[in-house]
């Protein structure tokens, strides 16, 4: 059994999974400072408590996020058609934990601008629905 925390190990396996999986986009952990490119980036992960006392399993929502500098919408579906068929319906394991994944939405938006809030690009965000538990 490994002392890793759930999400700790998730962070992990899907970045390896998902690293070199998706055409024309570079995958993440963390947004950098000079945006550029599409860039697809394993974002915010939040974890509640999934059995009962004492057991370790969890509930975990988890957001992708696509970033992309166009000006059409298009490319941001296509990543997120690709992450579904990578991560719907899943388990992946990995460090003692096995994560059963469900995509649960997909958006696409205009992404914002610091300045007026009408930016040029698109932001996409696919939301995701994951049972963790000790393999």
């Amino acid at each position: 059994m490994t002392d890793l925390s759930a999400t700790e190990v998730l962070d992990e396996i899907l970045f390896e999974h998902l690293d070199g999986q998706i055409a024309g986009a570079t995958v993440l952990q963390h947004v950098p400072q000079d945006l550029g490119g599409t860039i697809v980036v394993i974002g915010a992960v939040e974890s509640n408590p999934g059995g009962g006392k004492g057991e370790d399993d969890e509930q975990i929502s988890l957001t992708i996020g696509v970033l992309f500098d166009g000006e059409e919408r298009r490319p941001i579906t296509v990543i997120q058609a690709r992450l579904k068929r990578l991560l719907h319906d899943v388990t992946l394991e990995g460090h003692g934990w096995s994560f059963r994944i469900f995509q649960l939405s997909a958006s696409a938006s205009l992404a914002p601008d610091d300045e007026n809030d009408a930016g040029e690009g698109y932001l996409g965000l696919s939301q995701f629905s994951i049972d963790a538990s000790r393999a």
